[in-house]
């Protein structure tokens, strides 16, 4: 898969784990284009969307991707993607 230059910056931050309030304050874009591209990421296997687990006080993994992405969401690059976004830069 070839990124886009909005997924590339994306994808830049997402060598840790990013809250995506937080993601919105580094990609200055709008919030639906950057739901958008989250899902297509999310669709690739680049990206994992995980919530944090009070009772675990841990992030679990949000498998549910037709639910809208809020607030409460978590992102972080997958194997996969860091290896795309090394094959590319």
């Amino acid at each position: 898969m070839k990124l886009t230059s909005i997924q590339q910056d994306i994808m830049d931050e997402m060598y840790f784990v990013i809250s995506f309030p937080k993601l919105m304050e580094a990609i200055h874009i709008s919030s639906d284009d950057i739901r958008n591209n989250l899902l297509l990421l999310m669709n690739e296997n680049l990206i994992d969307r995980m919530r944090f687990n009070q009772s675990v006080n841990d992030y679990i993994l949000f498998e549910n991707n037709f639910e809208r992405i809020s607030d409460q969401d978590y992102f972080v690059a997958t194997k996969a993607g860091l290896l795309i976004m090394h094959s590319q830069s």
